[in-house]
């Protein structure tokens, strides 16, 4: 059964057995994960995961229920209990679905959420960046003695339904890098990290500053000592 189609099975049949309204949605996403450390893959793995979420509404109470097996028989045990459980709940008057007239008429619009090149990108290509992002970290200093360079990836798609008149499919992908770096600092050893995310692989901020960033956070705090409890201004990274 296609999500879509699953996602209106779902919410008709939650309706038949007693909800006012449902919102459901079908999902399944697929990621990838490279992590390189001292020189040596540590993480190369793919994981592929389906998942339903069910959103009850039934006399202004409200309850969220969420499965991975989506065989229809599983699925209607979930609603079954789902809608049961929902009623011993406290109601909240304002808890429903919004108003249609808020819906988009149209939802073919490309709303550029999905990298048209997310595809073409191979797993040496991954494993390259990764050793990458490990390298600039550790040429930063020989203060640094370890480096974590890691890459991933992700590919989404999620049918929604809400039962009072919106349907749609989204999809998605999305990239991350990051770096972890461990200092030798005499007996102590402090760490710290750099991140950066996009939907789109060629928008990811250059993968050797990542490694770099992460290095001279972690050599900043060379030397750090504890002080004493108190009221301070902080500073905060946006």
């Amino acid at each position: 059964m296609e999500k879509l189609e699953l996602a209106k099975w779902a919410s008709d049949y939650a309706i038949k057995k007693g909800a006012d309204q449902t919102a459901v949605n079908v999902s399944n996403s697929r990621n990838v994960e490279v992590a390189v450390r001292d020189g040596d893959i540590e993480t190369l793995k793919e994981t592929t995961e389906n998942s339903l979420g069910l959103y009850i509404y039934l006399d202004h109470k409200y309850s969220g229920h969420f499965t991975n097996d989506l065989r229809k028989e599983s699925v209607k045990k979930l609603i079954d209990e789902a809608v049961a459980a929902t009623k011993y709940l406290s109601a909240d008057e304002f808890r429903e679905l919004p108003d249609p007239k808020y819906y988009p008429k149209d939802t073919s619009k490309d709303l550029k959420l999905v990298d048209p090149d997310h595809d073409k990108l191979t797993t040496d290509e991954r494993i390259k960046i990764a050793r990458e992002i490990e390298s600039s970290g550790v040429g930063v200093s020989d203060k640094i003695i370890s480096v974590r360079g890691s890459f991933s990836d992700s590919m989404s798609e999620t049918a929604k339904v809400q039962s009072n008149g919106f349907e749609g499919i989204t999809k998605s992908t999305f990239f991350s890098a990051s770096a972890g770096v461990t200092a030798k600092d005499n007996d102590a050893r402090p760490e710290d990290w750099a991140w950066n995310g996009n939907r789109f692989f060629n928008k990811l901020t250059d993968f050797s500053e990542i490694g770099t960033m992460a290095a001279d956070r972690a050599l900043r705090k060379i030397g750090q000592q504890k002080i004493d409890s108190g009221q301070y201004e902080m500073l905060v990274e946006n």
